[in-house]
This record gives structure tokens, C-alpha cells and sequence, in this order.
């Protein structure tokens, strides 16, 4: 009764996946789970299943990354959010991020200050923003993360204090050079940013 037993549980696994990766290809259905607290516990659970769908992953991390304002609640789950966002950036190409840089300069003014307001909000957009600030092809439309970089030091300038960041950051004057010159409006909100980001390498370093 072993053989037939386990086959029973393979087939239960497969259709479960199935099922899972259905519910989860609609970018739709994966935000209206992100308003609700275990709807988020739900999507950061079934993404440890979908190990053999990259595809559908990148989709459910760009639609998170999209509506970052339903994940950003300063409990535990910001961590598990960033592990998988941080990572997410790191490797997704830019023309994809930028509908949920869109989205984020398109927040109310409100919802965006508290969503800068977390560590969770403030690593990933900084994140996203240093991603751009890579980008050294003169070719590239960067208008959209020269926008969203204006929206955050913009913010930080009418003193909005951002979330501790999760990670270090190591920034200076010329780390935004290819996105915007810092005049003396813009300059004061940067070094603001940049001591942050020291602040979180000295805490690192104790």
C-alpha cells in the first residue's frame, strides 16, 4: 500500500501547485491578497513552492514591487519581503521595474511619505533608485527614475524621515550623477540620506 499511497501524494502535491500557480498568475489576485494580512502571509508562503516557475515568481516579486504600499507595515515580514525583493532588483532588468517605479511616484503624497517612512519602503525604493543610477548608456530613457529619485528627496526636503534602511548603502555625492544634478534645493535632502546610510554601517560595525 506504500507505492500507491505515495503516488496519491505526489499527484495531491502537483495538483495543489496547480492550482497555486493559477491563482497566483493574475496580477490582480496577488494584490487584492497583499491588502489583507493573510494574504501577504499567503503569497510569501506559496512563493517558497513555486521554486520551478521563475517566470511566475518574477511576475507575483514586480507585482509586490508594484503595490509596495501593502507590504510595508513594519512587522516581521518586512524582512522576508526584502530578502526576496532585494534580490529581485538585483537581477531583474530595469524596463520591468519601472511600471512599480510609476506606480510608486503616482502614490498620494500621504501613502507615499508613510511608505518612505518604513524600512522596508525606504531600502527598496533606495534600492531601485541606485539600480538606475548604474545605468551608464546615454541611449537609456531614465526619465521615470529621475522622477522617482525627485519624489524622494522632494519628500525628505519637507521632512519626511525615512525608515532605518535593511541594508548598507554606500552612497555619496556623485552616486546620483546619472540621473540628476543635485542643486542646492536637493543637495541638503541627499546628505540627509547618506548619513542615514552611515548610520546603518556604524550600527553594523558595533
Amino acid at each position: 500500500t506504500g507505492a500507491p499511497l505515495r503516488e496519491q501524494i505526489l499527484m495531491d502535491e502537483e495538483t495543489h501547485l496547480q492550482i497555486l500557480q493559477s491563482g497566483l498568475m493574475s496580477s490582480s489576485d496577488v494584490t487584492n491578497c497583499l491588502t489583507v494580512a493573510k494574504g501577504r502571509n499567503l503569497v510569501l508562503r506559496s512563493l517558497s513552492y513555486l521554486s520551478s516557475s521563475p517566470d511566475i515568481i518574477n511576475n507575483i516579486l514586480n507585482t509586490i514591487l508594484s503595490n509596495i504600499q501593502h507590504v510595508t507595515r513594519n512587522d516581521p515580514q518586512d524582512l522576508e519581503f526584502w530578502t526576496l525583493l532585494a534580490k529581485h532588483i538585483d537581477s531583474e532588468s530595469l524596463d520591468k521595474l519601472e511600471p512599480a517605479a510609476s506606480n510608486i511616484i503616482n502614490l498620494k503624497n500621504k501613502v507615499k511619505r508613510a511608505v518612505l517612512a518604513t524600512s522596508l519602503g525606504s531600502s527598496v525604493i533606495l534600492t531601485l533608485i541606485l539600480k538606475a543610477s548604474l545605468v551608464t548608456d546615454k541611449k537609456s530613457n531614465l526619465s521615470m527614475w529621475t522622477q522617482l529619485t525627485q519624489a524622494v528627496l522632494g519628500a525628505v526636503g519637507e521632512g519626511v524621515t525615512l525608515g532605518p534602511f535593511l541594508a548598507k548603502f554606500h552612497l555619496s555625492e556623485t552616486t546620483l550623477g546619472n540621473l540628476l544634478q543635485l542643486d542646492k534645493d536637493l543637495k541638503p535632502a541627499w546628505n540627509n540620506i547618506v548619513e542615514l546610510s552611515k548610520q546603518v554601517e556604524e550600527v553594523a560595525a558595533c
